[in-house]
């Protein structure tokens, strides 16, 4: 910040010169900061369920990785049972989606005081929270299948009770009093 800027031309070509490339583990102590970001893993104890649902799982924690690595966070992977681990390794935030309100690993955070993220949650303790846009799909589904002349027009949704099964019942049941049926 107070540097000149022939200074930091300076240190920059000696940096070079040198290969150095900086530490974020000791950058992130001098900010008093981890750079590590938790991802509960939850396990999907339905077999079908689990065939369907575990690439997407893993593809979720595959792009967390990935793009955590660029900014220069790690990753650690937190089992849903062991909500203990929340405080003890040390994080700085927690990845946690299709989340239920009163999971232990959660509410854990909350006490914590760790920032939280998520995804199709209207709940203000969260931090961030990503609108996949399932709300909006599941009704501009439902309304192509009434425009199409569909008489009796259910909803099915995984008997496990994910964020997103909640968030569809919610649009549809919502769209079935707007609608009249």
């Amino acid at each position: 910040g107070k540097m000149s800027e022939s200074t930091r031309a300076r240190v920059r070509e000696i940096a070079e010169k040198l290969n150095y490339r900086p530490n974020h583990q000791a950058a992130a102590l001098r900010r008093r900061t981890t750079n590590t970001i938790g991802f509960v893993m939850v396990p999907d104890r339905d077999p079908d369920s689990q065939r369907r649902w575990g690439d997407y799982s893993a593809e979720q924690l595959y792009a967390l990785v990935s793009e955590s690595a660029k900014q220069g966070f790690s990753v650690t992977v937190i089992p849903e049972d062991q909500p203990s681990l929340v405080e003890v390794s040390r994080i700085d935030a927690l990845v946690f989606f299709d989340i239920a309100s009163d999971e232990p690993a959660l509410l854990e955070a909350f006490r914590l005081g760790i920032p939280v993220l998520t995804n199709d949650v209207l709940d203000e303790r969260f931090s961030v929270v990503v609108d996949t846009g399932y709300a909006a799909f599941t009704r501009h589904a439902l309304n192509l299948l009434a425009r199409a002349g569909a008489a009796a027009i259910g909803l099915l949704t995984e008997p496990c009770g994910t964020r997103s099964d909640e968030l569809a019942e919610d649009v549809y049941l919502a769209w079935c009093a707007e609608s009249n049926r």
